[in-house]
């Protein structure tokens, strides 16, 4: 086969110049028309193809505005459903005026049952011990469908109506319900507290706290009928002392003030003082000169 290839370049170069340029020529005028014929004959293969298409399609129409146009008990019932009485869709609707009657009375009645219910207007948002012990509650619902879970629906209602008196109760509420010594003990704490300078007492939902510029300093709350403050000291400094705190640094809410002093009477008023004055040198506050802010009558 080499051989063959050899004798074929020895034959083109010992050809004159003119002749190798001819048959260059020829050979490619010879493959320009082969891929011209290719082509030609692709397109009118894909022409054809087309037009198969459009005939089927044509076809098919043509059947199907055959059937449409040939009448048929099938055909008459569905130009019924579509097209309808003309007189039944514009006249009037028949209204049953006694069944109307008697299911506005009821709606009557309804109305005004909902309108006599005691409502629990409340602008604070619910405590987060409310919502949790709806999940302790075990109570689920299938959203998906209502209709089927109306015993379930009942089930949370009634769990709702006995929380009712069981909603949490805000931080001022609780102050202005408390006992005069209560009010007392709260006003000579805050009292000593304002005398520091750039002290910033903020009210919340259920606590009381105060603040140098961006700084947790301490915390008011009322558990019950006792009123509790949080420091933001470290326990371990007061663990073996005779200072009765308790350390609630365990608790996610009293992360920043986790000493805990419960006022009982007039020395532990005296001992929330001293722990005032540990804070404020904490923060390297400065004090200035004693002055009554808040009175328990004005409370």
């Amino acid at each position: 086969m080499m051989e063959f290839f050899n004798l074929i370049a020895d034959f083109f170069n010992s050809l004159k110049l003119e002749y190798k340029v001819l048959i260059i020529a020829g050979a490619s005028a010879l493959v320009a028309f082969v891929v011209i014929l290719c082509c030609v004959l692709g397109y009118k293969k894909h022409k054809k193809k087309k037009r198969a298409i459009k005939e089927k399609h044509e076809k098919n129409k043509q059947a199907l505005d055959d059937f449409m146009s040939t009448p048929s008990d099938g055909h008459e019932e569905l130009l019924k459903r579509f097209n309808g009485d003309k007189e039944s869709v514009t006249s009037e609707p028949k209204i049953d005026e006694d069944a109307f009657e008697a299911r506005g009375a009821e709606q009557e009645g309804t109305a005004q049952e909902i309108a006599d219910e005691h409502v629990i207007e409340r602008s604070e948002d619910i405590d987060v011990e409310f919502c949790e012990d709806i999940e302790s509650a075990d109570i689920r619902i299938d959203n998906d469908d209502l209709s089927e879970n109306i015993e379930q629906k009942k089930d949370v209602f009634a769990f709702v109506k006995d929380k009712e008196n069981k909603i949490p109760v805000g931080f001022e509420v609780k102050l202005r319900e408390a006992e005069n010594d209560v009010k007392a003990n709260y006003c000579d704490i805050v009292n000593h507290a304002m005398s520091y300078k750039k002290l910033k007492l903020r009210k919340s939902a259920n606590s009381e706290k105060g603040y140098c510029g961006s700084n947790l300093l301490f915390m008011f709350k009322i558990h019950g009928k006792s009123l509790r403050v949080y420091y933001a000291l470290r326990f371990a400094d007061y663990e073996h002392t005779t200072m009765p705190v308790s350390n609630e640094s365990g608790k996610k809410s009293y992360d920043k003030t986790p000493v805990m002093l419960k006022i009982t009477g007039p020395l532990s008023v005296k001992r929330a003082k001293m722990l005032i004055d540990d804070v404020a040198k904490r923060f390297a506050m400065e004090k200035g000169k004693e002055k009554t802010v808040i009175t328990a009558e004005e409370i």
